[in-house]
C-alpha cells in the first residue's frame, strides 16, 4: 500500500529552524525521510544548514545560487521565520512596525521569489502565519505580563495569508501549492515565566482547554508537504485548539 504521506527524500528548505517551532517541526520531518535545509540567522552553515537573514535580499539570492550548485531542486519552502518585539499599542514604534512586517511578509515573499527557478513541479510552499492574522487578540487576557501582541504582528501575518492565497493561484500552472498555517498560543515561556493568570487566561480562551506544544505542528506540516494533500491549494489552516471558532 502506498503511503501518501511520505516526505522521504523530499528537499524541504526550512526559515527560523532553530526557534521554538521550528526546531521541534523541522526535526520531526528529518525523522520521517525528509532532507530538511535548515535556514536560520544562528545557524552554521554546513552540509544541511545555512546561516542566513533571510531579510537580506543579496544574501538570500546567494543561498539561491548555492541550493541550485548543491541540492538542484527542491521539493518544498516552510517560511517560519520571524523576528519582532512584543508590547503595547502605546509603545509601538516606525522601526518596530517595519522590522516586523519585512520579516513576517516582505522576506517570505522574496525569498519564494528567488528560488521559485530551483522549486519543482508538484512541490508545496507552507506559509507559518496566526490566528492574529485572522482575529484580534483580546488585550484583556495579557494583564502585566508585558507579552502583548502587537498590531504590527497580526498584520505582517494578515498579509502573509494573503500572499499565500495569491501565489496558489499565480502558481498553479506550474503544480505548485501553496498554503498557510496560522498557529494559536504557542507562548515559548514556562507557566512561571508567562505568569499564573495569563497562563489561565489564555487556557480559558481555548475550547480544548490548553496551549499549544510544538508537536501539535507536525503533522499538519508534513500532512501538507506529503502528496495526501496534493488537491489542497491557497488554504489558511488555523491550528489554534478552536481558539478562532469561538
Amino acid at each position: 500500500m502506498v503511503n501518501i504521506f511520505n516526505i522521504k527524500d523530499k528537499v524541504i528548505v526550512f526559515t527560523g529552524a532553530t526557534g521554538h517551532l521550528g526546531k521541534v517541526i523541522s526535526d520531526h520531518l528529518e525523522s520521517e525521510g525528509a532532507k530538511v535545509i535548515r535556514v536560520s540567522r544562528s545557524e552554521k552553515s554546513g552540509d544541511m544548514s545555512f546561516g542566513l537573514d533571510i531579510s537580506d535580499d543579496m544574501a538570500v539570492q546567494e543561498f539561491a545560487s548555492q541550493l541550485r550548485d548543491r541540492f538542484g531542486k527542491i521539493d518544498g519552502i516552510v517560511n517560519n521565520a520571524y523576528s519582532g518585539n512584543t508590547g503595547e499599542l502605546h509603545n509601538h514604534t516606525r522601526d518596530d512596525f517595519e522590522r516586523s512586517v519585512n520579516m513576517s511578509l516582505t522576506s517570505p515573499f522574496f525569498l519564494i521569489k528567488h528560488l521559485l527557478p530551483y522549486i519543482n513541479e508538484g512541490a508545496s510552499i507552507i506559509n507559518m502565519t496566526s490566528m492574529y492574522g485572522m482575529v484580534s487578540p483580546d488585550p484583556r487576557i495579557y494583564g502585566d505580563s508585558g507579552q502583548n501582541s502587537p498590531v504590527y504582528y497580526g498584520a505582517g501575518k494578515a498579509g502573509l495569508i494573503q500572499i499565500s492565497r495569491y501565489l496558489a493561484c499565480h502558481l498553479s500552472d506550474k503544480k505548485i501549492r501553496v498554503n498557510s498555517v496560522s498557529p494559536g498560543a504557542f507562548p515559548n515561556f514556562s507557566q512561571e515565566q508567562l505568569g499564573g493568570s495569563f497562563h489561565q487566561n489564555l487556557e480559558n480562551k481555548i475550547p480544548l482547554g490548553r496551549i499549544g506544544e510544538p508537536r501539535d505542528l507536525n503533522g499538519v506540516v508534513q500532512f501538507l508537504i506529503s502528496d495526501a494533500s496534493l488537491y489542497i491549494n491557497g488554504i489558511n489552516l488555523p491550528v489554534d485548539g478552536g481558539w478562532t471558532a469561538w
